[in-house]
């Protein structure tokens, strides 16, 4: 199997440093965002690919405390927020333009995580 792991660069938010790195093998491409205190990615959409709406989300987070909150943003709108430990949801987006996209997870510890994709959403409708 094939994998590639490329660190990406590290930024400090509200005291916290976080390493932003990319991993690519045969099946997907996973961006992450961790700390010490565990990282979150978003597993698909794979990133600069082309995808019809709904767009199917699957978010997962890898931290030592409970996640109690989960959110998607397409650029600065929220599209998705819940109580919940993971994403699987597929999400109504407008078609065309390339989208970036953030998802956002808060744990019981007060850590906040957050990592990014990009993708194209293609005019029709998911099959």
């Amino acid at each position: 199997m094939f994998l590639l792991t490329l660190a990406l660069g590290c930024m400090l938010a509200y005291g916290i440093i976080y390493f932003a790195q990319a991993s690519i093998n045969a099946n997907t491409v996973r961006l992450m965002a961790s700390s010490a205190a565990g990282e979150l990615s978003i597993d698909i959409p794979a990133a600069s690919s082309t995808v019809r709406s709904p767009v199917h989300f699957v978010v997962h987070a890898h931290t030592k405390s409970a996640i109690t909150h989960m959110s998607i943003y397409d650029g600065n709108r929220l599209v998705y927020s819940a109580d919940v430990p993971n994403i699987d949801e597929s999400i109504i987006l407008p078609a065309g333009g390339h989208r970036l996209v953030k998802a956002q997870a808060w744990d019981s510890g007060g850590n906040v995580f957050l990592a990014t994709t990009h993708f194209t959403v293609a005019s029709g409708t998911a099959q």
